[in-house]
């Protein structure tokens, strides 16, 4: 997001609290472009979060398809192929 508006930022680990604390320093043209890029990746984060999990969904779907294969009746059919 910050690349996209054109923000620097800088991280600093303030170590005299335990455990430490880490402040960030933004730095842009002007305050509207912070406020957008600050918008747009606070909405992004709302609809990551209200989204599914996809390996949450990939493992229900698993346990669904283990549940048919376990009540499907299994069948063998062989056929003797007559030779010359």
């Amino acid at each position: 997001m910050a690349k996209k508006y054109g923000i620097d930022y800088a991280l600093k680990k303030d170590a005299t609290e335990q455990p430490p604390r880490y402040l960030v320093f933004f730095k842009g043209r002007d305050a509207d472009v912070l406020t957008a890029a600050f918008k747009e990746f606070s909405a992004r984060k709302l609809t990551q979060e209200q989204r599914p999990s996809i390996r949450k969904v990939l493992a229900a779907f698993r346990d669904k398809a283990r549940q048919l294969n376990a009540n499907r009746q299994r069948t063998k059919n062989k056929m003797q192929e007559e030779s010359l």
